[in-house]
């Protein structure tokens, strides 16, 4: 069976591609601001990744925490690596959200606040918001230390 993410061509979702890392817009944002940070090389256990690999993920996930932070001020953050569907190395960052946020005239509410992240429903924000989202993004980045 052939990897998605190793076949998947990102560039509608990517914000940032490091040297072993891309970090990358999630599909479903019912949780505002989500995203995956993919690893470039196919591996399905992260036991098995280098020293340089561990490192670039810390550094970007710091980075995309800050970056969030500034944008849209979560309250917490979920961080999943799970690999059950998708048999690749790769961590989801989940922004929680105590209130309604609201983006783009979309109104994100966080109905499993104080509790799992999942089960959560299918929320995939208009193309345009999506683009729009992702590059904002991309500018907060390039501002963040």
């Amino acid at each position: 069976m052939i990897c998605p993410f190793c076949k998947q061509d990102f560039s509608r979702e990517l914000i940032h591609e490091g040297d072993y890392w891309r970090v990358t817009l999630h599909e479903n944002q019912y949780y505002l601001g989500r995203c995956m940070i993919i690893l470039k090389r196919h591996l399905e256990d992260p036991i098995q990744l280098s020293r340089v690999e561990v490192e670039e993920l810390i550094n970007l996930t710091i980075k995309y925490v800050k970056v969030l932070r500034e944008m849209f001020n979560p309250n917490l953050f979920n961080y999943a690596m799970l690999g059950n569907i998708v048999r690749h190395v790769h961590l989801h960052i989940i922004p929680r959200y105590s209130s309604e946020r609201t983006y783009n005239g979309l109104k994100f509410i966080d109905e499993n606040w104080g509790k799992h992240y999942y089960p959560y429903p299918e929320f995939k924000i208009p193309e345009e918001s999506f683009r729009k989202l992702r590059d904002e993004i991309k500018i907060y980045w390039n501002r963040v230390e």
